[in-house]
């Protein structure tokens, strides 16, 4: 009886430290709470921008930062105003379903880029929405970085370009 209770004791001693091991670790989840870096591996340069690019039609929108990496250029933002769509109704609309309800574009020292990833994430009820938009790019450093936003979850009205020099 004796081993079985010191065994008992043990065995729950060790599970407890493992519990407290394991929350104790990184808090982190995988996703939009870890840096650009490290969702996608883009090691490169980080430009925090910061850039504004002002109200229209009560939407504003604003470029947090880019990471330009040597085959991937990371760029993440936030709006807000934006009127979405609802899911169900991306496939009522033909180019939402072939281009889906956010499209953006971008030109790199002349090039243009193909969108290789993205997300958006917003909160019910809300008309803010935080995303990133990720394009394949071959090369180095990138001098001149044209950004067009042609809408922003399916609202068509939530369009902005700008350019960076880097």
């Amino acid at each position: 009886m004796w081993k079985f209770a010191v065994a008992l004791v043990v065995t729950i001693m060790v599970i407890g430290a493992a519990v407290v091991y394991t929350q104790s670790g990184s808090r982190s989840q995988p996703g939009a709470s870890l840096s650009p870096e490290d969702r996608y591996g883009v090691q490169g340069i980080h430009h925090r921008v910061a850039r504004d690019l002002g109200p229209i039609d009560g939407r504003d929108l604003v470029i947090d930062d880019v990471v330009v990496g040597t085959d991937l250029i990371d760029v993440r933002y936030h709006a807000t105003g934006t009127q979405m769509i609802k899911f169900q109704q991306i496939n009522d609309n033909p180019v939402f379903a072939r281009e889906g309800p956010t499209l953006t574009r971008a030109i790199a020292d002349g090039k243009s880029l193909l969108r290789y990833e993205g997300n958006e994430q917003s909160e019910l009820g809300s008309s803010a929405v935080r995303g990133n938009m990720v394009f394949r790019w071959q090369g180095e450093a990138v001098h001149h970085l044209q950004i067009s936003i042609v809408r922003i979850m399916g609202d068509e009205h939530a369009t902005w370009t700008t350019s960076f020099d880097f």
